[in-house]
């Protein structure tokens, strides 16, 4: 089965320019479909009832905010340390050199950067101009500018994760009329002198545009075949709503197997886009912000190791660009947050373990941890409501209780709102919506929330 759509793109493909493309979404893509499906974003409107059920008695693993990585996020001066200090910085993604968008070879921005602990991922190509590898027969001039990044790295030394060959190759090479087979040659080309400078360094790829397992299974058995795997497996999500992630990734680890593939970390390194479809704000959406961070975080079991929010306030040819964290910095200062800051902040405080969340994906999306370890054990519920006109009456059951949250029988509950302010436009902070200490039935408390409107998330505490 195959569906197609026109999205139009708006940000940085290789070239820099605004395209209007056919994707063809194969098997195993998540396909948009009005009607049904988790991926939907508009709908039927009006209030619902949905019920969602956190039970502390299955672990789910520990919580590593995997998905709080961000493209050409952080910058030599934007966006404010204070809304750098306030998140987990797990990987930044961008150019070495580049005129508009955040240089990671600057010493300013390096450093800035390396200041958060975050894992640097770098691009080999932005240097490459008119030229494309293999132009008329043509590859010395391919190996000169990824030699040229590496050298450079090495003379300053700096510590990179991975270095990337390309990006959105599905985008870039045959839309221009450059040859796929040509890509795959450059990546073999650019892994290879990556190996021979260290041995140790990661490659990444492919980075294609959409999850595509046509695309990724004929670019894996060329790797295969030619000696040049990817140390990171690495594509981006960008879909209108919350991709289904978690049937993506068990996909390609499944392949991986299947094909006598060792299987490798997965990166998705952007999700959560602005200008697909007809949503013109979903990057500032906060209920679509939890949908994503609860998939990736349920993806870790099918090899997801890091996650990266993509920027898409200004295109890479926007002389105005400015590094805001990924949409989590106000479009005017870069110093203000907005919605989406608020729910990676506390998604920074979600540490110890993981539990399971039951719910109904198609409607709202979950995620809870907790932790008996913290100065302040408790634990905490992120709610998404991503619809656009939507609102949601949440039933919430919290089930087996751990006694370190429950004191004489008693829970204290906290919740609140995480409310959208549209494009580009930072707001004061959360809405308490509810407060209350609640007596327990057995192990077990089921409440209902204030109704939640739509695009926004709750944030639901559970303290003794």
């Amino acid at each position: 089965m195959q569906a197609s759509r026109k999205i139009t793109i708006k940000h940085w493909p290789q070239l820099f320019a605004q395209l209007t493309i056919s994707l063809s979404l194969l098997s195993g893509c998540a396909a948009i479909d009005k009607s049904k499906g988790s991926n939907v974003l508009d709908d039927e409107g009006g209030l619902a009832t949905t019920s969602i059920t956190v039970d502390y008695a299955l672990d789910k693993g520990p919580s590593k905010q995997l998905a709080s990585g961000f493209h050409h996020g952080i910058g030599p001066k934007y966006p404010a340390q204070s809304l750098i200090d306030g998140v987990v910085v797990r990987a930044i993604r961008g150019a070495d050199h580049h005129a508009r968008l955040p240089s990671l070879f600057d010493p300013d921005t390096y450093h800035r950067v390396r200041s958060t602990g975050a894992d640097m991922m770098v691009g080999l190509y932005y240097a490459h101009g008119t030229y494309w590898p293999g132009d008329e027969g043509n590859w010395s001039k391919w190996t000169e500018i990824v030699n040229k990044v590496l050298v450079e790295a090495k003379e300053k030394k700096l510590e990179i994760y991975s270095w990337l060959p390309w990006n959105e190759p599905d985008l870039q090479w045959e839309p221009n009329g450059k040859s796929l087979a040509n890509y795959k040659k450059a990546f073999k080309i650019a892994f290879d002198l990556v190996k021979a400078w260290n041995p140790n360094a990661k490659v990444q790829g492919p980075e294609i545009s959409i999850y595509s397992m046509n695309f990724m299974k004929e670019f894996l058995l060329y790797c295969k075949a030619n000696n040049c795997i990817p140390d990171v497996l690495s594509w981006h999500e960008l879909e209108e709503g919350p991709a289904d992630i978690e049937a993506h990734t068990l996909e390609m680890k499944n392949f991986l197997v299947s094909a006598g593939i060792k299987p490798m970390p997965f990166s998705i390194t952007e999700y959560q886009a602005l200008y697909y479809g007809d949503k013109s704000g979903q990057a500032y959406d906060p209920g679509l912000s939890v949908a994503y961070i609860a998939r990736l975080e349920r993806s870790d079991v099918n090899g997801v190791v890091s996650a990266l929010k993509g920027p898409w306030r200004w295109t890479g040819d926007d002389l105005g660009f400015q590094a805001d964290l990924a949409e989590l910095a106000d479009d005017q200062t870069m110093s203000k947050p907005t919605a989406p800051w608020f729910v990676y902040n506390v998604y920074k405080d979600m540490t110890g373990q993981k539990v399971e969340v039951k719910h109904e994906k198609d409607k709202i999306e979950a995620l809870a941890s907790t932790d008996k370890a913290s100065t302040t054990a408790g634990s905490t519920v992120l709610i998404g409501n991503w619809k656009e006109t939507t609102q949601y009456d949440v039933n919430l059951t919290l089930a087996h209780i751990p006694s370190y949250l429950v004191n004489n029988k008693k829970i204290k509950i906290t919740a609140r709102l995480v409310a959208s302010a549209g494009l580009g436009k930072p707001i004061q902070g959360w809405i308490p919506k509810f407060d209350q200490e609640l007596e327990m039935t057995g192990d077990s408390v089921t409440f209902t929330l204030p109704t939640m409107p739509p695009e926004s998330a709750y944030v639901v505490q559970v303290v003794p």
